[in-house]
């Protein structure tokens, strides 16, 4: 039994973004995955601590497994900084779910540049119902995005077991264009500082027992380096490497990165596989979603023009 954790950028102001999760008319618009939902009629908010939300997801299709009511309580409320509200299971759900209680914690933080920072705690789940909790509501955030008018902001990064981290963002554009936007350096050096610097150097010999290594100034007025080693490639599709952050050289990380289209989509997976706990908890607390974020948004531009 464990917790899930999401962290996303949004780009909308918070104060829009609270109101996506509080205002039942915009509940009804985005709440649930994409194939699912929520009645307007079906939606009640009492915002306050002991009050009520109520909604209930009803599938489009009537193949798809039935949704559902949801009666959540709110148990804490700090207006457009946090909301915890948990809902009480029993029979089915709480056998689907493994816990009769299911709590939420959502966080608001503001970004700059009009951006909002949501994390998201819920749980506790089996550890075999986890991965369609991150689905449901990845899908969940696409209908967000477009309710916000979101164009950026589609970074998840969700922390797995005791070392992972599970990183995705979906680009519009086909998956050869990405793996070349993300392999090549005529690209890599535009797209890897993000907002945040200039590229000093990137050196990458892409074969299985290749070397890489990229380093960056950063506007603070610091160097960033992230070097490793390719220990798989399939071109095109995935490839595996370590990952060291140079001034911790005993510490490196495991990665599997995937492309996968579909629909002229094409989704980025990044698995990583931290040193240890503490190292995977200080990625995840560094806010390491936003500068991924920036330099996704510039790989996404170098990548689209393939698809036109």
């Amino acid at each position: 039994m464990r917790d899930v954790q999401i962290e996303r950028v949004l780009d909308a102001p918070r104060a829009l973004v609270w109101q996506a999760f509080t205002d039942p008319d915009q509940i009804a618009q985005w709440f649930g995955p994409v194939g699912y939902s929520v009645p307007r009629e079906s939606v009640s908010v009492d915002l306050r601590v002991g009050g009520e939300q109520h909604l209930t997801m009803v599938p489009d299709d009537p193949s798809y497994p039935s949704g559902g009511a949801s009666v959540g309580v709110y148990d804490e409320i700090v207006e457009h900084e946090l909301i915890v509200i948990h809902e009480d299971l029993d029979g089915e759900m709480a056998e689907l779910f493994g816990s009769t209680r299911i709590v939420m914690r959502m966080e608001f933080h503001e970004e700059g540049q009009d951006r909002t920072r949501l994390v998201i705690t819920q749980g506790p789940y089996r550890d075999d119902f986890i991965g369609m909790v991150d689905k449901g509501w990845e899908s969940s955030f696409t209908k967000l995005d477009a309710l916000l008018g979101s164009t950026g902001g589609k970074v998840t990064v969700v922390a797995e077991g005791d070392r992972g981290i599970v990183i995705t963002r979906a680009f519009a554009a086909p998956r050869q264009a990405v793996y070349d936007a993300w392999t090549q350096p005529e690209f890599v050096t535009q797209w890897w500082p993000g907002l945040r610097g200039t590229m000093l150097s990137c050196e990458s010999d892409l074969r299985v027992g290749g070397q890489w290594r990229y380093a960056m100034h950063s506007n603070s007025g610091h160097d960033i380096v992230f070097y490793g080693e390719f220990l798989e490639i399939d071109p095109g599709h995935r490839i595996v490497s370590t990952e060291t952050y140079e001034p911790f050289p005993d510490h490196p990380s495991h990665n599997v990165i995937t492309f996968e289209e579909r629909a002229g989509v094409t989704t980025l997976t990044i698995r990583v596989e931290a040193a240890n706990t503490e190292a995977r908890d200080a990625q995840i607390g560094s806010g390491m979603e936003v500068g991924i974020e920036e330099g996704f948004d510039i790989l996404e531009r170098l990548a689209a023009p393939a698809a036109v």
